[in-house]
C-alpha cells in the first residue's frame, strides 16, 4: 500500500533572469554572463485525472525516476507505464478500456503534467468534445467553466479525480457483470473525448523520414475473440527514434505506418472483477518481428493473451503478505538506446502472467521482478519488511522465484516525525540495478509510522542495487542516492533527523548530478532544500515554503531573486574568483512544521581556473555547461551534517546537550576538494537571536563533537543553532536554523 495524501514538491524550471551589474563593479572586474536561477530541485508530484499522483525525479542528461501514490481509498491499485515522444506516461488500468477514445493519453503523459505545472496542488485543465446536437455535461470530478457548442471546457483537481476513477469502475464493473467486454458502456454518454487543455486528441503516431509501411496488431483476448482491455506498446528495434509509441487498439486491431526494420511489441490484457478492479494481468512480449520493405504489403503480428501462460511468483524466507509488485520490460535498440515499459500493483497479492520470450535478437532485452511484502505477525513495535528483485535477459518459462535467505541485506530504517508526534507516511523502494539506473525506474512503497522504526530486507539477486525515498510526515520528502547492498550485511539509516538545513552532501552513487560545479564559463551552484543525519539524503519541502537567493561575484551582486536555491552563470571570468551564495529558507507557513522552520546559509568559496586535482567529476556523472571540451569540476563549497542527541520527535531535555558535527566539501564518488578544515564553532540562542551561547567543540578536521547546556528555563521551548566553518583554500559557511529541536516542558 502507498501512501493516499497530495505531496507537492517544487518543480524544476529554469527562468533565464539577466541581472544588470553596475557600471562601478564592472571596471573593478569582469562581469558575469546571463544568470539563470534554480527554482527547486528537480522534482515535482503531479496528479492523474483519476487523482493518483507520481512524484518526478529528473535531473539534466539523467534518467528520470517516478514515486507512485495511489489516490485516498484506492489501497489495491494498478498502473501501466511506457515511454513515448522522450515523455513517460502512467495509466491507472481502470482507464485502459478507454483510453484513446474517450479518455486522451495526454492526461496520463506526466513529463508533460510536469513541464506544464499541471502538479498535485494544481488544477488540471481540460478540453470535452461531444457528439453533435448533445448539451455538454461534466464528466464525474470535472468542474465545468465554458461551453460553447459541443464542446466544453473545465477542470479537474487531485481530490476531484476520485470520482473519476469511482466512475469507471462502475462502469467497467457493470459491463462484466453483464457480460460484457469491459469499456462497451461509454463513460458518459455523448462524451467523445475529454483530453488536457492544449493537448493532443490521441497519441502521436509513427514518424520516420524513411517510406512507411503497414504494420497490423491483431490482439486476442482469453477466449480468443478480439480484445478490448489490451494496451499495447511498439518500438522499433534498429533505432528508437523512429518508433516508440502505444498503438490504440479497436476492436482486437491496431494499424500503424512504419519504417521497414527490426521491431519488438508488448502487449498488457487487463481482466477486471465486478468492482472494477484489476483482478488478473497477462503480458505477452514479442521480442523481434521485421516488417518488410516492400511497397504496398501490410505485416500482421498478433498479440495473443492466451500465450501469456506463466504465472509470476516470489516466495519470501518468511511468511510475507505481498504489497506491492512491478514487472519491468526494458527494451534496447541497436543503438544503445533504451525504451521502458511495466506494470505496477499495490496493495493485495497481485496477479501477473508472461509468456516466455528469448533474448534479443536486436538490441537487447532486460526484464525485471520486483516484489514487496510485510512479514507475517509483525506490528507497529515490530515492524519487518521483504523487498525482493530478480533480473533476465529473456523472459523465463519459469516464473516462480524463490528469494534466499543468504541474498537479503538487513537495513534498519529510523524515521524521525517532528513536534507534531506520530503520523503517517512512506518509505518507498526501487530496484535500480544499472540498466533501471540508465533507463529511468519507478519507486513503490508503503505505509509506515513515523517517527518509528522499519527493518527491511533488501534483496541482491538483481546485484543488491536500491533506490530508496522517504515521505517523511508531515511535509518533507528525502531521497537517498541509490546504493549497491551486500547480502548478509546489516546497514543502519536515519530519515528527517534534525535539525534540518539547506545542504550540498556527499554522494557515492553513478551517474549523478553534480549540485555545484563549473564546466567551461559556467558555473552552476544548487543547494538541497534539506539535509538530515545521512549526508547523501536531499530533503524538499514539499509546499509553502519561500526562498530567497542572492549570488555574489568577487563582491558584486549577480542575482537577488526569491523562490530559488540554485544559479547558473555563464560567461563566468577566466581568473580566480570569489563567489559567496547565501540562501534564505522560510518554512514558517508550511503545514504542522514547527521545527527547522528557516535556516540562513552564507556560503562563500574560490574558484581557480586551474584544474585543482581530485576535483574532476567521475565520467559517469553529468553537470549543468557540460560539453564534449568542458569537463565539469566539482567546486569547493563547503556543507555541513548534524546529528543532534535526540528522540525520534527531534526532542530532548534540558541539561547537558550534545551534537555530532560533520563539516565537509561536497564530493562524488571521493572527488572534490579535500582542502583541511582549519576552524569551526557551534552556538546556541534560548532567546531568539538576542543572545547566542558557545558550544565546547571537540575533534579536528570537519569530525566534531559540539556539547551545551539546554538550561531550565528554557524548557518548552525551539532554540536557534548557529554553526560556522572555514577551510584552508578561502572557503567558508555559516548556517543559522530557526527553531532548531524542541526541548521538552518539565
Amino acid at each position: 500500500m502507498l501512501v493516499a495524501m497530495a505531496i507537492e514538491m517544487v518543480m524544476a524550471v529554469a527562468i533565464a533572469v539577466a541581472i544588470a551589474v553596475p557600471a562601478a563593479a564592472q571596471a573593478a572586474s569582469a562581469p558575469a554572463g546571463p544568470v539563470q536561477g534554480i527554482s527547486g530541485a528537480p522534482a515535482t508530484t503531479v496528479s492523474l485525472p483519476t487523482g493518483d499522483q507520481v512524484a518526478v525525479t529528473s535531473s539534466p542528461g539523467g534518467a528520470p525516476s517516478y514515486r507512485l501514490i495511489p489516490a485516498a481509498g484506492e489501497s489495491d491499485s494498478d498502473f501501466l507505464s511506457f515511454d513515448q515522444g522522450g515523455d513517460h506516461y502512467v495509466v491507472p488500468s481502470v482507464a485502459v478500456p478507454y483510453l484513446g477514445t474517450e479518455l486522451s493519453q495526454s492526461m496520463f503523459d506526466v513529463t508533460a503534467l510536469a513541464r506544464d505545472g499541471v502538479t498535485a496542488q494544481t488544477r488540471m485543465p481540460v478540453d470535452l468534445a461531444f457528439a453533435a446536437n448533445v448539451t455538454p455535461t461534466a464528466p464525474p470530478g470535472v468542474m465545468l467553466t465554458s461551453v460553447n457548442g459541443n464542446s466544453a471546457q473545465g477542470y479537474l483537481t487531485a481530490g476531484s479525480g476520485t470520482h473519476l476513477t469511482t466512475a469507471l469502475r462502475a462502469r467497467v464493473g457493470g459491463d462484466i457483470a453483464a457480460g460484457h467486454r469491459a469499456g462497451s458502456t461509454p463513460l458518459l454518454a455523448g462524451l467523445s473525448s475529454m483530453r488536457l487543455a492544449g493537448g493532443e486528441a490521441n497519441a502521436p503516431v509513427a514518424q520516420s523520414s524513411f517510406p512507411l509501411h503497414t504494420l497490423q496488431l491483431d490482439v486476442l483476448d482469453s477466449t480468443g475473440g478480439p480484445a478490448a482491455s489490451a494496451l499495447v506498446y511498439l518500438m522499433d528495434a534498429d533505432s528508437l527514434g523512429s518508433t516508440e509509441v502505444e498503438v490504440p487498439i479497436v476492436d482486437g486491431l491496431g494499424r500503424v505506418e512504419v519504417p521497414s526494420g527490426n521491431f519488438s511489441a508488448f502487449g498488457a490484457f487487463v481482466e477486471y472483477s465486478m468492482t472494477g478492479h484489476t483482478i488478473v494481468t497477462h503480458f505477452v512480449t514479442v521480442t523481434d518481428f521485421s516488417v518488410a520493405p516492400t511497397a504496398g504489403a501490410t505485416t500482421t503480428v498478433t498479440l495473443d493473451e492466451r500465450t501469456a501462460t506463466s504465472p509470476v511468483s516470489v516466495t519470501m524466507p518468511v511468511p510475507a503478505t505481498p504489497d506491492n509488485a512491478q514487472l519491468a520490460f526494458y527494451r534496447g535498440d541497436a543503438t544503445g538506446q533504451r525504451t521502458g515499459f511495466s506494470d505496477i500493483a499495490t496493495g493485495a497479492t497481485p496477479s501477473f502472467y508472461v509468456n516466455p520470450a528469448a533474448a534479443a535478437q536486436v538490441g537487447t532485452l532486460h526484464y525485471v521482478v520486483q516484489w514487496g511484502a510485510v512479514a507475517e505477525g509483525t506490528g507497529t513495535a515490530q515492524r519487518v519488511r521483504y523487498d525482493a528483485a530478480f533480473a533476465s535477459d529473456q523472459i523465463p518459462a519459469d516464473e516462480s522465484f524463490v528469494a534466499q535467505a543468504n541474498q537479503f541485506a538487513e537495513v534498519h530504517e529510523n524515521f524521525s516525525g517532528g513536534q507534531s508526534g506520530v503520523a503517517v507516511g512512506t518509505m518507498a523502494n526501487a530496484s535500480s540495478d544499472p540498466v533501471a539506473l540508465a533507463t529511468g525506474y519507478t519507486a513503490v512503497g508503503s505505509l509506515t509510522d513515523m517517527p518509528g522504526q522499519l527493518t527491511d530486507y533488501l534483496g541482491t539477486a538483481d546485484g543488491g542495487g536500491w533506490a530508496q525515498f522517504a515521505a517523511v510526515a508531515p511535509a518533507s520528502d528525502f531521497t537517498a542516492d541509490p546504493r549497491v547492498f551486500q547480502a548478509g550485511r546489516s546497514y543502519s539509516f536515519d530519515w528527517g533527523h534534525g535539525p534540518l538545513g539547506a545542504s550540498f552532501g556527499q554522494h557515492n552513487a553513478s551517474p549523478a548530478f553534480c549540485l555545484a560545479c563549473v564546466a567551461g564559463s559556467t558555473l552552476a551552484v544548487q543547494m538541497n532544500m534539506q539535509g538530515d543525519t545521512e549526508p547523501d539524503h536531499a530533503g524538499m519541502v514539499l509546499f509553502q515554503s519561500s526562498t530567497r537567493l542572492t549570488v555574489y561575484q568577487d563582491g558584486t551582486p549577480v542575482f537577488d531573486q526569491p523562490n530559488y536555491i540554485g544559479a547558473e552563470v555563464t560567461g563566468i571570468p577566466d581568473k580566480p574568483t570569489t563567489y559567496r551564495v547565501v540562501l534564505d529558507e522560510d518554512l514558517s507557513q508550511v503545514f504542522d512544521i514547527s521545527q527547522s522552520t528557516g535556516s540562513q546559509t552564507d556560503l562563500t568559496f574560490r574558484y581557480t581556473p586551474s584544474k585543482t586535482p581530485g576535483t574532476a567529476l567521475p565520467a559517469q556523472d553529468t553537470c549543468l555547461g557540460q560539453t564534449a571540451d568542458a569537463a565539469c569540476r566539482i567546486l569547493p563549497v563547503l556543507t555541513l551534517s548534524y546529528d543532534l542527541a535526540s528522540n525520534a520527535n527531534n526532542f530532548t531535555s534540558v541539561g547537558r546537550q550534545v551534537m555530532g558535527l560533520q563539516v565537509g566539501h561536497l564530493s562524488y564518488d571521493g572527488a572534490g576538494s579535500h582542502a583541511p578544515i582549519t576552524s569551526a564553532s557551534v552556538s546556541v540562542s534560548f532567546d531568539g537571536g538576542t543572545s547566542w551561547q558557545r558550544a565546547a567543540l571537540a575533534g579536528t578536521d570537519g569530525h566534531y563533537v559540539a556539547v551545551w547546556t539546554n538550561p531550565a528555563s528554557a524548557a518548552g521551548t525551539l532554540p536557534e543553532l548557529r554553526v560556522t566553518a572555514t577551510d584552508g583554500i578561502g572557503g567558508s559557511i555559516t548556517q543559522t536554523i530557526d527553531n532548531a529541536y524542541s526541548i521538552a516542558a518539565g
